[in-house]
């Protein structure tokens, strides 16, 4: 039924897109409007405190009265005129993953859609979606943003088949969040709380198919025991999802004091680059965090019960056994062996990975000392002034 009547009114609002209004304003969105995170906040904000006519698209009350609070520009779903007019308007619209904003289809043909990214490592980002079987489709872009030559290569022109003219290389507007080292999300996870607990977040990436808490399958795992074991360590453990309706076990029973999900429907501004500042060691399969991890020089290790099918179903850019920045944990016993390893001796795993942590940056973030957002700033500044600029 939500279909059928969004058709409806797209044919109802498909005359408004030939009325002669002045293209000037930009538009720009999370993956999921319902929450204010990753690279495309971070690019508004700097480019909001710039000057720039851009607008934040949101579903969520909350973030809408924060971005009212800071003065910031926004559309908020429910105000339907409005949306309606700014989306009429939109010059330039950037998402960070593989779709754009296009509110009952009024976006110009003409106006330059960015995809700014949203990860960059070992696995391929380009998959099938669980329920349609459809690739990720990023040639209804203009540009394109990669972090390396690395990834342009095996990324943009051999798996994607960009031509040149769509590919950017400005890097991530979340890597200067990186350097600055913001230190807030433990206390908005933690709803004002002090801390002073070992904290270890686990990230598990996507599956291109149906498939529950990954780190329940770990050979021998049990999570009341797991659970001891971070009490007896004075650890918390976090973790997130990359599918929003996915809910395991532990979500379920909340009986794990120590164990905490993350849940971005209760918390839309949670930032996992903040976040990561925070930490004293990541869990993580395939997950982009390992490139951020590596950025700052944060222990990590690996637990991918389902490696051979994730590799059979998607994949990776490269061998993932030999370029991981971390230890691979098959059991549960070299699990907590590694945990109580480098949760108190950071030094020892700086060490021990140190030239994988080089290896992995120069594959995948060649970009370390540019200013991510200067560079779209510049980019985006050059589009809006010069009037016969023409997407490609």
């Amino acid at each position: 039924m939500y279909y059928i009547i969004k058709k409806i009114f797209t044919i109802i609002a498909s005359p408004l897109k030939f009325l002669p209004l002045k293209k000037n304003s930009i538009i720009i969105q999370s993956s999921l409007a319902n929450i204010y995170t990753d690279n495309p906040r971070f690019l508004f904000e700097f480019l909001s405190k710039k000057g720039v006519n851009i607008y934040w698209f949101t579903n969520n009350l909350e973030i809408k009265n924060y971005l009212k609070k800071n003065n910031f520009k926004y559309i908020y779903s429910k105000n339907f005129i409005k949306r309606i007019w700014i989306t009429l308007k939109a010059k330039i619209i950037i998402d960070g993953g593989s779709d754009y904003y296009n509110f009952l289809n009024l976006i110009d043909s003409n106006a330059i859609k960015i995809c700014i990214g949203h990860g960059s490592g070992l696995k391929l980002v380009k998959a099938k979606y669980i329920i349609s079987k459809k690739f990720e489709d990023y040639s209804k872009f203009n540009y394109i943003n990669f972090t390396s030559n690395f990834t342009i290569k095996k990324l943009g022109i051999e798996k994607y088949n960009l031509p040149s003219s769509k590919i950017i290389k400005f890097g991530y507007p979340r890597f200067e969040v990186l350097k600055k080292k913001n230190n807030s999300m433990l206390s908005y996870v933690l709803d004002g709380k002090n801390c002073k607990k070992k904290i270890i977040y686990y990230t598990p990436t996507w599956r291109p198919y149906d498939y529950n808490f990954p780190l329940l399958n770990l050979k021998n795992f049990n999570l009341v025991k797991f659970n001891t074991f971070l009490e007896e360590n004075n650890c918390y453990f976090f973790y997130t999802y990359n599918l929003s309706n996915l809910i395991s076990e532990i979500d379920e029973k909340k009986k794990y004091k120590n164990i905490i999900f993350i849940d971005r429907n209760k918390k839309p501004f949670f930032d996992t680059t903040i976040f990561l500042n925070e930490i004293d060691l990541l869990i993580n399969d395939c997950s982009t965090t390992t490139t951020e991890c590596s950025f700052i020089g944060k222990p990590q290790i690996h637990v991918f019960p389902d490696f051979k099918k994730y590799k059979e179903e998607k994949g990776f850019l490269i061998s993932y056994r030999k370029n991981i920045a971390g230890p691979f944990c098959s059991t549960y016993r070299s699990f907590i062996i590694n945990i109580s390893k480098y949760i108190n001796y950071k030094n020892n795993y700086l060490e021990k990975y140190k030239s994988i942590n080089k290896k992995n940056l120069n594959l995948f973030y060649d970009l370390k000392d540019i200013n991510s957002n200067y560079k779209f700033y510049y980019f985006i500044k050059k589009i809006i002034e010069h009037k016969n600029f023409k997407n490609s």
